[in-house]
């Protein structure tokens, strides 16, 4: 296995620059803390003392943030539409536009990508969606949307880092262990704090809005938690004797964003909740009914408690 400590390391300190210094002291900053395993399928756990992940768990939340962050973008303008003539949201209605449908098939396509990457040998195997750029730092350089679908990818895998930091440091700590459930619960906290709990620090720092800072983590908090729904199999979302229901989890995750939250963020949700119910509706051989809505608020958490 390869040590990425220092690679780990640095994906928290961009995406939450302010509390690199306390996830150090918290998590240590030698080698040997962070291994890429070459193990099959999503692996992405703390086990031995230590954070474990595979080049697959990795693509496969590549594309799925980054299919969320398209997705943000191309529902946009139809749900503004909808809200402006009072209209439910009705995927049968919006099948009927071209830019739509080409949309709605490339996320369709992100899904299958990441479907076919579960039984894959090595990411070699299953090319990456159309659109979907090679993950690298270059991306960011690129125009506004390859900028934010990186910007929020980081974001969503420091999130989903800093879950599984909680659970090595539980490992570690003397006292009194929690059960299964609660420990995820309390994982699932610890992230989001990592992640939200200080931006006042670095708004004041960069001179820039706390809310706005707060909005745009918590979108990737979102989607991070939108890619293990679409990773986890039907059966599994309603929670087991380990993990609690993913529609708690993602609650969680809503109700930490900013209050109020910018009006993007609600728009930005609605349009990666659509996708992602759209799509695993198709998948799964579901109907997903009209809603009605008077916020994208509204919106976006109905069609989320739907997962």
């Amino acid at each position: 296995m390869l040590d990425v400590s220092k690679a780990i390391d640095l994906l928290l300190g961009g995406a939450a620059p302010e509390r690199l210094e306390e996830i150090k002291a918290l998590w240590g900053d030698a080698d040997e803390r962070a291994f890429l395993s070459d193990r099959t399928g999503f692996l992405l756990q703390a086990g031995f003392g230590v954070v474990q992940v595979n080049e697959i768990a990795l693509r496969q939340l590549w594309i799925l943030t980054y299919a969320f962050s398209r997705a943000a973008d191309f529902y946009a303008l139809p749900l503004l539409h909808l809200a402006k003539a009072q209209l439910p949201f009705d995927e049968g209605l919006l099948a009927g536009i071209p830019d739509q449908a080409v949309g709605d098939a490339a996320f369709d396509e992100a899904l299958s990508a990441v479907a076919a990457l579960a039984e894959a040998l090595s990411i070699d195997e299953v090319p990456l969606p159309a659109g979907v750029p090679i993950p690298a730092s270059g991306v960011r350089s690129g125009g506004v949307a390859e900028q934010a679908g990186f910007d929020l990818a980081c974001m969503a895998a420091a999130y989903t880092f800093l879950h599984e930091v909680r659970h090595v440091l539980l490992a570690k700590a003397d006292g009194e262990t929690l059960a299964p459930v609660e420990e995820e619960i309390e994982c699932d906290r610890f992230a989001r704090d990592m992640m939200l709990g200080r931006v006042d620090e670095y708004a004041r720092d960069h001179q820039t809005d706390p809310a706005a800072v707060a909005a745009k983590r918590s979108l990737g908090i979102l989607f991070a938690k939108l890619s293990i729904v679409a990773i986890t199999p039907p059966s599994q979302r309603l929670g087991s004797e380990t993990h609690p229901p993913v529609r708690d989890r993602i609650r969680s995750a809503v109700d930490a964003a900013p209050d109020p939250a910018p009006d993007w963020f609600w728009l930005a949700a609605a349009g990666a909740a659509a996708a992602l119910t759209r799509g695993l509706a198709v998948r799964e051989g579901n109907q997903l009914e009209p809603v009605p809505f008077h916020q994208f608020s509204d919106l976006a958490r109905v069609l989320l408690h739907k997962l």
